[in-house]
């Protein structure tokens, strides 16, 4: 619904209504620092009209997505779904902003979402002492992203995705300039998701960069400048 241009907006908040968690996600966000612009958001109807189309795709897809990433119960997990879901959930909302008057939003969020399975499958398949083993090797993190990003390209194969979905999946994690336009902009909002949430952990300083330039760093920073305000906790009113 969230994809067609005739689509009834009066009937969102309806929609919206049959899962109240949802809901809930919806005010919230709309309450956070980037989007609310006046009054404190009460109601459904107020808050869909605050995110308009691409902000309520994010909460849609984010909150749909969630329990896939962070279904494996034990206890060692919990930290790295934690943090890939967080991760997720900043890429789908840059892949939005990205791509915001100058590219198919939906197809590029909903993409965004996807790209996560291949890594939560892995991380699920592999035991933790090899993954820390592995991690000391610098060859393996490109070729455990280049294994996800093939695998994130098959679940969107057997959830019957378009095919330039399904390659731009496949070929996110290689960084070409040669890549197709989607591909690039999931490139993009993977890297710099992922600084930010290094930045969040403290892992990494303010400085670290992800793009080339002048007008790269402006554009990265005011991106992730907005990606921090639409985290933040709701405002007082």
């Amino acid at each position: 619904a969230l994809r067609r241009d005739d689509r009834d907006i009066n009937s969102l908040p309806t929609l919206l209504m049959r899962d109240p968690t949802l809901a809930g996600a919806v005010v919230r966000v709309a309450n956070s620092a980037h989007y609310r612009r006046g009054p404190q958001v009460t109601s459904l109807p107020k808050a869909i009209a605050v995110l308009g189309n691409d902000g309520l795709r994010y909460v849609v897809l984010t909150s749909v997505m969630r329990p896939i990433l962070q279904s494996d119960p034990s206890q060692h997990a919990a930290r790295s779904s934690e943090r890939l879901t967080f991760q997720a959930e900043a890429r789908t909302w840059i892949c939005g902003a990205l791509t915001r008057g100058d590219g198919d939003a939906g197809e590029a969020q909903l993409a965004s979402v996807v790209a996560s399975t291949g890594v939560a499958a892995l991380m699920r398949m592999m035991p933790r002492t090899l993954l820390a083993q592995a991690s000391a090797d610098p060859t393996f993190a490109p070729r455990f992203f280049a294994l996800a990003s093939a695998l994130s390209a098959r679940a969107a194969a057997q959830w019957r995705l378009d095919d330039a979905l399904r390659d731009a999946l496949h070929s996110m994690s290689l960084a070409s300039e040669d890549a197709g336009p989607l591909a690039r902009t999931l490139g993009l909002a993977d890297r710099l998701s992922m600084l930010h949430a290094l930045r969040v952990a403290g892992l990494v300083d303010e400085v670290a960069r992800v793009s080339a330039g002048a007008e790269g760093h402006r554009r990265d920073a005011q991106l992730l400048r907005d990606l921090q305000a639409m985290e933040q906790e709701p405002a007082e009113a």
